[in-house]
This record gives structure tokens, sequence and C-alpha cells, in this order.
């Protein structure tokens, strides 16, 4: 298999947005002119000391000397949402909104739209293109933006086969699309009226297609760790559970991980091995399945797994409130 091509020049989002910032700065008549044709706002004319980077977490804020003032958050490896979108908007209020994303007909990029229609979404291409005879830089920070769209492991594309396994489960499982830490796409596992949670995740690196794993088991605290009746639970809850996972195996339901790897939670509930405890500290305890390319296979793995352990969650600790 032949390794991706890479960028040359700008090699993250973050620098990509800190190229298009300076063309902002260098040419705000253009770039007005530009994001004017292309959203719609009336943003000719802007004031080039008004441009700036990562205020209030925000990509580019700027303002027209009409005094229109507009917020636009850029995407390349990452997704759209409307939850960033509307707290943008909350910061930002009575200001233009735009979205710059590799392709406006992006599932994301559609979902965040219909939901907000007051927002404009805009395509690197139409814009630099727009700007690439007035500054050749254009060009290349275009070319290199369309590599890191490109590359198989981004978290927009992760999110997007996570999404579509996601329509494959049934429904005594609750089960949602989010994001964990850094914003990278999981599915969240939960069953209503249990301690059962778990989540699917993909591995982080842009530059491979994403391997996915899941990690199912039961909501751990502080007072989960503490010598008491609380931890007695939880040893007896992950046993069970193990041995519930051991048997969905041998039904071929589940693909269960054996990793050796050093594990705090061992310890700490007593498990006779690392891989009978895993997960996140202060989060969630549980088991992991193997890895595999295929999400909708690891989705439904945690799924067989969410719904064997909702037995166990209601025999120790009763009905969750």
């Amino acid at each position: 298999m032949t390794s991706p091509r890479l960028p040359q020049a700008w090699t993250s989002e973050h620098s990509a947005v800190r190229a298009l910032s300076a063309l902002a700065i260098c040419h705000p008549d253009e770039f007005g002119a530009a994001l004017s044709s292309l959203t719609g706002f009336e943003l000719n004319n802007i004031d080039p000391e008004s441009i700036r980077r990562e205020l209030l977490d925000t990509d580019l804020t700027f303002s027209a000397r009409n005094d229109k003032y507009a917020f636009l958050e850029a995407k390349i490896d990452d997704f759209a949402s409307t939850e960033q979108m509307d707290r943008y908007a909350d910061r930002f209020p009575n200001s233009a909104g735009i979205l710059l994303v590799p392709a406006c007909d992006a599932i994301d990029v559609v979902e965040v739209l219909t939901e907000r229609p007051t927002l404009r979404a805009v395509s690197w291409s139409d814009l630099l293109h727009k700007l690439e005879p007035t500054n050749p830089l254009a060009g290349q920070l275009l070319n290199d933006i369309l590599l890191l769209a490109g590359l198989p492991g981004t978290k927009a594309k992760t999110r997007r086969l996570l999404g579509q396994a996601l329509t494959t489960l049934g429904p005594e499982v609750k089960v949602e699309l989010t994001y964990a830490d850094s914003r990278y796409p999981s599915l969240d596992y939960s069953v209503p009226g249990t301690w059962v949670f778990g989540q699917v995740q993909g591995t982080r690196v842009a530059t491979s297609q994403p391997k996915f794993s899941a990690k199912i088991g039961f909501f751990a605290d502080e007072h989960d760790e503490v010598e008491g009746e609380s931890k007695i639970n939880m040893c007896t809850a992950l046993h069970r559970a193990w041995e519930v996972a051991e048997r969905l195996e041998t039904e071929n339901l589940v693909r269960l991980s054996r990793h050796r790897s050093p594990s705090k939670q061992q310890q700490l509930f007593g498990v006779e091995h690392p891989y009978q405890a895993r997960a996140y500290h202060l989060s969630h305890v549980g088991v992991a399945t193997k890895t595999s390319y295929d999400a909708a296979e690891v989705a439904l793995w945690g799924y067989e797994l969410a719904r064997a352990f909702a037995a166990i969650s209601t025999e120790i600790w009763g009905m969750k409130p």
C-alpha cells in the first residue's frame, strides 16, 4: 500500500488558518469581495486591523467598514457541528456566520445548514480560487488543504463511518454519535435505567485508515475506588461482565481484546487480568474489543456487550434513577 501524499507547507488545519488570515490581512478588499460574492453577506471593504485569529476560540473574526461583523470557522480534518456554531453565534451576536469547508455538500455541513439557515458555507476551493490571481500562495495553500482533507483518517471521515454504523443498531441500547477529547468522534453507549456505559472510537492517525474498538462497561467514579460497598459491587460487576463477554465470544457475537499491558483498574478491582478492567479513569470501566477497520462490526460488538451488561447492572445496583 502506498503512503498518502502529504502537504508541503501548511500541514494542519491550524497552520492553514494562519495562512488564510495572512492572506486576508494583506488583501482585505479581495478577501471581502470574495466572501461577499460567495455568501451574499455585505462584507466588502474589510478593515484589515479588525482581523483577529482565534478570538474566543473562533478561527477568524473581522468587520467591514459598514459595521458588518463576521466570524469564520474553518474545517479541513475536523467536522462541522451545530453545537459549535451556536456557541460562536452566541459569542458574536448579530454577526455573519461563515463555515469554511472542503465540500459544502458534506453530510455534516448540510446538517448544520439545515439547522441554522442563517449561516453560510463556503468551500476552500471557491474562496482560494478567487484569491489566487491576487496572490499565488492561495493556490499552494489550496493544494495542501485538498491533500489534508483527502487523508483517510480525518475526524470528518471517521465520524461519517461511525454515523453509518449507528444506523445498523437496534433500539434496546441508546447509542449516540458524539465526540471525545479533542473532538475525536465516538459512539456513546448507554442503557436507560442502568449504569452501563461505553464507547466506540477509531484510531487517531489521519494518515491511516481508522481502526475501531469498543470499551463497554459501567460508569465509575472515585467512590468505586475506595474500600467499601461501592468497590465490592464494581468488583462483582466486572467479574460477571467478563464471564458474559466470553460467552458472547463463543457465540461469535463479539471479539474480545486480551491485551496484557498494565491496567490500574486491574489492581483496583481485583480482576485476574488487566484486559478484564479497561476504559477510562473516573469515567467508566469494563472490557475492550479487538480492533477492526469495519466500524459497523465494532458498533455491533459494543451493542451486544451493552445489552448483556444491562442485566448485570440491574442485579447489582438496581434501577438507575
